[in-house]
């Protein structure tokens, strides 16, 4: 196995090779559509996370407001505040009452060309496909949440 092999691996089993270091991580789901966040809590479960959900923007801030956590995966189109609109809201927060920043993930079904972007301008710090990949998804859990492990 390569070096950058066993990192990976490391990395990984770090993260959470017991679901019980995953179970620490916060993550708040944002996401209208009740199929979309019965499915993405299920592949959160069985990556060994668990997750707190909002079914709109607002109340994803109000949430994110009253909670400490590390993590919000956000869709882009919601009614009431859209995920864009949430995100830069949470940042102004951020601003104000709080040092730590939160990893914010956009969501969507629609990829257009300039989309990446246009989340990262909006306070997001990656991007994801629906319907999500199990493989994907952790994958950005592991780079985002590491980091966040190591240092607490």
């Amino acid at each position: 196995m390569s070096s950058a092999a066993v990192d990976d691996y490391e990395r990984t089993k770090n993260i959470g090779g017991s679901s019980e270091r995953r179970k620490n991580f916060k993550i708040l789901l944002a996401e209208d559509n009740e199929v979309n966040r019965k499915v993405v809590s299920m592949q959160l479960k069985k990556l060994g996370f668990q997750c707190d959900c909002a079914k709109d923007g607002k109340e994803a801030v109000d949430m994110f407001k009253g909670g400490n956590y590390d993590l919000i995966l956000m869709d882009l189109t919601m009614p009431n505040t859209d995920g864009p609109t949430a995100s830069l809201q949470i940042r102004s927060y951020e601003e104000i009452y709080r040092s730590k920043k939160v990893i914010i993930v956009a969501l969507t079904a629609m990829v257009l060309e300039g989309s990446k972007e246009y989340c990262k301008s909006m306070g997001m710090d990656e991007f994801l496909q629906k319907p999500l990949k199990l493989e994907r998804l952790e994958k950005i859990l592991t780079t985002y949440l590491l980091p966040i492990q190591q240092s607490g």
